[in-house]
């Protein structure tokens, strides 16, 4: 996620990143997409005792709901590396 969103080259561009407002947006959704991976995806891969409520999952969801537009809406600005 770090590489993929990153401020200064990122794969993925949310905006122009000229401004200091759009630099603050593509570094915030860069921590946020890792922090969701972190927090709810390693948890549950990791512990399969772990449950979550069902309005926990669909807070989640809507969370990632949310993500996987900005992710659909961003441009791509170079080839992934192999």
């Amino acid at each position: 996620m770090t590489t993929v969103f990153s401020e200064k080259a990122p794969v993925l561009r949310l905006n122009a990143g000229k401004t200091k407002s759009e630099k603050s947006e593509q570094l915030g959704y860069m921590y946020l997409l890792a922090g969701v991976v972190a927090a709810f995806r390693n948890p549950r891969a990791h512990a399969a005792d772990l449950k979550d409520s069902p309005e926990t999952a669909l807070l989640v969801l809507e969370l990632v709901d949310h993500l996987l537009g900005v992710v659909r809406k961003a441009k791509r600005t170079r080839k992934r590396q192999p």
